[in-house]
């Protein structure tokens, strides 16, 4: 889970010496990270002030300068606006207040190491994509030895060939991915998406999973994640991403590394692996995370206590769900709903017909 994590200085700010030592005990063996201490928030600020903090994991209730006292003074000061931000107390009703002064995640106490561990470096993570998103536009590789569109093409046919080989052997699969594709890229266009943008997304839509490949689905097949499931899927994510991140930078890879690393993402922050919120998340990732929820529940699901949803109750499920994804983009879903189910239903009556022959 540690791994490509580059040096972080974590600043813990709370009263407990018990508290701090507990956290990090829990991180000991991560040589990555480097710990700087604070008692209360006088303390935590003049740290802040001579050091490179990248992430604070701060306590509310504290002698001198409690923890919204430091978060108010902290945004008086632009340098400290790329620290992550994890807020630690008893009071969960808390939350959403601390949300409006820059908070990045809400730890409840008292809290269990293992989820704690996967916060700390789900925030890390989360910190250094937006950092690197920031920067990405100036630094896109270019090259004048091929032309733009032969490499494209080189790495869709590469990666879907990977795909095709996990899903030789069930036929299942690749009608319900071909179901996903076609469902983004339709929806896509609804949206205003023109072009070869449209094609990107059919296509990259077709590798999300790739860093599934070598995992075998059933692992995933539960209707409750534990948090060692969890953590193995976030680790998944990752490594599909990590799988694209040496190709050379063309608009295909940009928009399949989108959708890779945001599809499982949600509106409301509740998704994996950075827990995204609104905006953060791109249209593609969130096209694409609508058209495989979309298969999800009106495909059959054997590990379900409901093996499959009507298209009526999928989209009352939709229609409920309005916090997990972007409004615009799920309401031209909603309104085009029955296009959706008519195209699904074409291409399971095509590949009946075909098994059939």
């Amino acid at each position: 889970m540690w791994e490509n994590i580059e040096n972080t200085n974590i600043l813990i700010v709370e009263d407990d010496p018990f508290n701090r030592l507990l956290i990090k005990s829990r991180f000991s063996k991560v040589k990555s990270i480097r710990f700087f201490e604070a008692e209360d928030g006088i303390e935590a600020l003049a740290i802040l002030k001579n050091n490179n903090i990248d992430m604070l994991l701060l306590d509310l209730h504290m002698p001198n300068l409690n923890g919204k006292q430091t978060l108010l003074k902290m945004q008086e000061d632009k340098r400290y606006d790329d620290i992550a931000i994890l807020v630690m107390s008893t009071d969960e009703v808390a939350k959403k207040e601390f949300e409006s002064l820059g908070v990045d995640d809400f730890i409840l106490k008292p809290f269990r190491l293992d989820e704690l561990e996967l916060q700390v470096n789900q925030n890390i993570r989360r910190r250094l994509f937006k950092l690197n998103r920031r920067i990405e536009p100036e630094t896109k590789k270019k090259t004048t030895s091929y032309s733009i569109e032969s490499i494209e093409k080189s790495q869709k046919d590469f990666f879907l060939k990977m795909i095709m080989h996990k899903t030789k052997d069930n036929k299942e699969e690749r009608i319900k991915a071909k179901i996903i594709a076609t469902t983004s890229k339709s929806l896509a266009q609804k949206i205003g998406y023109s072009g070869k943008a449209l094609n990107y997304i059919y296509y990259a839509s077709l590798i999300r999973d790739i860093g599934l490949i070598g995992v075998c689905s059933r692992e995933y097949d539960a209707d409750i994640f534990s948090i060692k499931d969890k953590k193995k899927f976030y680790q998944n994510i990752l490594a599909g991403y990590d799988i694209l991140s040496s190709e050379l930078e063309t608009d295909f890879m940009t928009i399949a590394k989108k959708i890779i690393l945001e599809y499982n993402e949600f509106h409301d922050g509740s998704g994996m692996p950075y827990g995204l919120r609104g905006e953060e998340i791109s249209d593609v990732a969130v096209i694409v995370g609508i058209a495989e929820t979309f298969e999800a529940l009106l495909g059959k699901r054997k590990y379900r206590k409901k093996e499959s949803f009507t298209s009526e109750e999928a989209y009352e499920i939709f229609v409920n769900s309005r916090g997990r994804y972007n409004r615009r983009i799920l309401d031209t879903f909603l309104q085009n709903y029955d296009e959706f189910i008519d195209s699904r239903e074409k291409i399971l009556a095509l590949s009946l017909n075909k098994k059939r022959d």
